[in-house]
This record gives C-alpha cells, structure tokens and sequence, in this order.
C-alpha cells in the first residue's frame, strides 16, 4: 500500500503522506535511513577513506573557504574534515531536495570541531541559512555521517539494529 515517486531532482517521497519526509544513505557496510514530520530532511554517510585526494576535491567541490580550512590543517587530519565537510553538504542537498543541481561551492558549513555544526552561509539564497540545522556523528572509527533537516524539532532519536540472515533452504 505504500507508494514512492521521485522529484525532478530524484529524491524520493511517499505518494498520498506529505507529512511523512524520509531520506536514506548508505556506504560500505552500513545504510541510514532518517525520518521527520512536517519538516525536510537529508542524511548522509561515508566511510572515511584516508587516500582520498583532499587537495584535488576539496579546490574542486567545496567553497573556497572551506578549502582553505581543510587544507590548512595537518596532513594526518584532513581526510576525516573533508568527509565532515562532504557529508554535511551532502545532507543540505539531499534535504533540499535538489541533491547534486546544487552547486557544492555555492553554501558553506562549519567544518572544525570547535565550531557549531550549521549551514554557514548559501549565497543563491542568504536566509536559507537560518532555516536549516545540522548533526554530525560518527558511527565507528571509519563512518562518519551528517543529518540535514528544515526548521527545528523536538526530538532526534538514533536506533540501530542488525539484520540476521535468513537460511531460504536452498
């Protein structure tokens, strides 16, 4: 009974309960989804991999600034901050809605762990800004994730389970 369309951009959503705003990401050997009424969400995961090219994407996906930040910080750390990065910024589109039409370099997010995790700055849109939040967490010492969402809520509950295999007789 339950039925999905997409969106233009390919986000989808449940057909007949607009109420009801999901979202889903996965990487390596875990998945997410996330869930919210009457607010957008996005959520992103990504297994922290230490060879990837910080200088080369960071200049190429993310503001200047924050660009900057990463690759001012030691070698040994740049990797996990550009996945922070990457993974809040991923969260904000697919919340959005509008997933990769959003140009990366155009919005800006905190990155270091002193600072707030929160959108910084969009520059299509200044107030857009102040209408969203964001959540940073780790699930191990290589997955690292982020939750967007519109407005505020009450309440974020993280659950997890496992899914035990199941022997078809084969």
């Amino acid at each position: 009974n339950i039925r999905f369309k997409y969106n233009k951009y390919g986000k989808p959503y449940l057909v007949g309960i607009p109420e009801i705003s999901f979202n889903v990401s996965h990487s390596a050997y875990q998945g997410l989804f996330a869930f919210a009424l009457n607010n957008e969400i996005g959520i992103d995961l990504e297994k922290i991999n230490p060879q990837i090219e910080v200088q080369k994407l960071a200049t190429r996906f993310f503001s200047k600034e924050e660009a900057k930040i990463i690759l001012a910080l030691p070698s040994s750390e740049q990797a996990i901050h550009f996945f922070k990065c990457w993974t809040r910024k991923e969260a904000f589109i697919k919340g959005h809605g509008e997933g990769l039409s959003l140009p990366l370099d155009q919005f800006e997010v905190t990155i270091l762990e002193d600072d707030d995790v929160k959108l910084n700055k969009v520059s299509w849109n200044p107030e857009e800004a102040n209408f969203w939040n964001l959540v940073s967490f780790s699930l191990d010492k290589e997955m690292i994730g982020a939750l967007a969402f519109r407005g505020s809520v009450s309440k974020i509950k993280f659950m997890t389970w496992e899914i035990q295999p199941v022997d078809l007789g084969n």
